[in-house]
């Protein structure tokens, strides 16, 4: 998982030092417990340019990676960019993503100019939250990368970093190939960048436990 602050120079990190996508790490874990699942799991904290968090998930990936297994990737804010970036570069090792979850792709002050919309074809599922009010203050959290199977799952999460950078909002992703992309603007009376994980809390956990069930089910 890979938070929002681009602070963190894609070091690996502890869920509890991840704000609230700590939470979703640990969700992400307890639903593969309840079903009977093995999980193996990251939390990253990105940096500046997605580079170093990518390399770290991706020897994270695959060094645990068996045929079969599934992964899930998360990605906030800055994290969104590393999260998009890692399932680029698994594809390479024809390692498929079963579940990309992006919550508010945002570079903050650079409005959205660097942010990767594409999402590659090796993701089966693309769930993108995003909200179209320009923040002044990105939030305290991070994002995921996981890997859950019938032997295994991973998952990644970042270090609560404060940006405070203004002008920080989301958008919509597109898909390539047989990608399902699902673009959900959450933009609304309340909704920031910085608690729109808080604010789509009970979507997101529902989405990762559905995703991880019904692998179960079809493998």
């Amino acid at each position: 998982m890979y938070h929002g602050g681009p602070t963190g120079g894609g070091k690996t990190t502890t869920p509890a030092a991840a704000g609230h996508t700590g939470e979703f790490y640990k969700a992400t874990e307890r639903a593969a417990a309840e079903s009977n699942r093995e999980f193996e799991g990251r939390v990253i904290a990105p940096g500046f340019t997605s580079a170093s968090g990518v390399s770290n998930g991706y020897d994270f990936i695959t060094e645990n990676y068996e045929d079969g297994d599934q992964v899930i990737l998360y990605g906030y804010s800055y994290g969104v960019d590393v999260a998009m970036d890692l399932a680029t570069k698994v594809e390479e090792d024809n390692i498929p993503v079963d579940l990309l979850i992006t919550v508010d792709g945002s570079d903050g002050p650079l409005q959205n100019a660097t942010v990767n919309k594409d999402v590659p074809e090796n993701v089966r599922v693309n769930i993108n939250f995003y909200q179209t009010d320009d923040s002044g203050v990105s939030s305290t959290s991070r994002s995921t990368g996981a890997t859950s199977s019938n032997s295994s799952s991973q998952s990644s999460s970042s270090d609560s970093g404060t940006s405070n950078f203004p002008g920080s909002n989301g958008s919509r992703n597109r898909g390539t190939g047989n990608t399902e992309v699902h673009n959900i603007n959450a933009t609304g009376s309340g909704v920031t960048h910085g608690n729109i994980q808080q604010k789509q809390d009970g979507y997101i956990r529902m989405y990762i436990r559905q995703a991880i069930q019904n692998y179960q089910k079809n493998n």
